[in-house]
């Protein structure tokens, strides 16, 4: 089971930096995928700096996890993607509910309960 989540962690690194890095370098590749419409340079640069460096911010936070063996970084990590599904659900009730909506969700769950679970489960030490 360890190795699992060890493998499955490593996977949302890769997946969390070449999203965060493909919209800080390439914004215009991932406006369909995000659904935004940025305007101008101070749109890119939005789209840069709010979803690229956050997307890029987790998978470097939870290869720190792995690579140092600390699990605090999966909370960390948990953490802000919790945050990110609070605003989904914001915008659900503010906003009504967007094509989507459900896969996100349902992908952000996933995320959070994994990283939870591997915090638990490797412990404080990921060995």
């Amino acid at each position: 089971m360890n190795t699992a989540l060890r493998i499955i962690l490593g996977i949302f690194v890769i997946v969390m930096l070449g999203f965060g890095l493909t919209i800080m370098f390439n914004p215009t590749a991932m406006v369909d995928q995000l659904a935004v419409d940025p305007r101008g340079v101070e749109g890119l640069s939005t789209l840069r700096a709010g979803h690229g460096a956050f997307l890029a911010s987790i998978g470097i936070m939870i290869g720190l996890g792995l690579r140092a063996r600390y699990s605090q970084w999966f909370l960390a990590s948990a953490l802000l993607i919790t945050m990110a599904l609070i605003g989904r659900m914001a915008g659900l009730a503010f906003d009504g509910m967007p094509t989507g909506f459900v896969g996100h969700v349902g992908q952000e769950i996933v995320m959070i309960v994994l990283l939870v679970t591997a915090h638990v489960r490797l412990g404080s030490r990921v060995s």
